[in-house]
């Protein structure tokens, strides 16, 4: 499960954690627009702001997000915690390379645009730590896939994890 991520550093300026329910940069088909983490729960409590990518298409929620308004979150780093509530942060092992994170975006009653981060099963970097992580998709090229190309959508998510992450347990003070 992803509750935070690292925006990415851009011109210079220090980059900054997102967390649920914050706007942020999302790309979308048709360009980046600044939408609210999380989708409204189902009650209209809570927020939903993840969805699992082995379910996503059976779901209500995230199945019509899933055939159309798919997104990427551009980041430099995700955190997991681990069971004793210790943050791990999680960067590409590739110096200077962001991750992609793949999303679903919708549009509530209200007309704000929300977004949420798909999960799958942690691969070997991040299991240690937590049995989910992000989605990642490798490099822009599978970006433009996983935006454009409808019937490529669900064979992405399936895919093993492509992305080396290097770990670091960040101190408090920078939580």
């Amino acid at each position: 499960m992803c509750s935070r991520y690292r925006l990415l550093d851009a011109a210079d300026i220090q980059p900054r954690d997102v967390y649920p329910s914050q706007l942020a940069p999302v790309q979308t088909r048709d360009g980046v627009r600044d939408m609210r983490w999380g989708f409204a729960g189902r009650t209209g409590k809570g927020l939903l702001i993840n969805a699992r990518a082995e379910t996503a298409a059976d779901k209500p929620t995230f199945s019509t997000a899933l055939q159309q308004t798919r997104c990427v979150i551009a980041a430099s780093a995700f955190y997991e915690w681990n069971a004793q509530k210790r943050a791990f942060l999680f960067e590409n092992a590739a110096e200077d390379t962001p991750l992609y994170l793949a999303g679903l975006y919708t549009q509530d009653t209200d007309g704000q645009e929300r977004f949420v981060i798909l999960t799958c099963e942690a691969n070997d970097t991040v299991s240690p730590v937590h049995p989910r992580m992000p989605c990642l998709l490798p490099n822009v090229e599978y970006c433009h896939a996983w935006l454009h190309t409808d019937a490529l959508a669900k064979d992405l998510l399936t895919m093993p994890v492509q992305v080396q992450l290097k770990c670091t347990n960040p101190e408090k003070s920078d939580l």
